[in-house]
């Protein structure tokens, strides 16, 4: 059996990003040919712009950069064993009718001797 470990590391890094933002410019400039009359002249305002602008988000997000395939495949060796081994035998022997007659006569006297008793 293997043992495959993944481990994770970190690095700080610095990476230049561009950013865009708008400023406001008032610049005063002097209308002779325009004069301002009726009601709203030399009246208080309040004149609103919005200012947009980018910020730089640092943020970490998991991808899969990529992956490992374990494979695992039967390997056959042929090496050499030394060892004990044990086996049994069985001997047959073969019996003639001659000897089964003699085996009967024994039995048979041996039946006669135990009803005697």
């Amino acid at each position: 059996m293997g043992t495959i470990t993944k481990t994770v590391t970190e690095e700080e890094r610095t990476v230049p990003v561009t950013l865009r933002h708008e400023e406001v410019r008032i610049e005063e400039r002097a209308v002779a040919e325009h004069p301002m009359t009726g009601a709203d002249l030399f009246t208080e305002q309040t004149i609103r712009v919005v200012l947009r602008g980018e910020e730089a988000v640092v943020a970490k997000k998991a991808v899969v950069t990529g992956e490992i395939v374990v494979e695992k495949e039967q390997v056959i060796e042929e090496g050499r064993l030394t060892g004990t081994v044990r086996k049994e035998h069985i001997e047959v022997a073969e019996t003639t009718l001659q000897d089964e007659n003699l085996g009967a006569q024994v039995r048979a006297t041996q039946k006669r001797d135990s009803r005697r008793r």
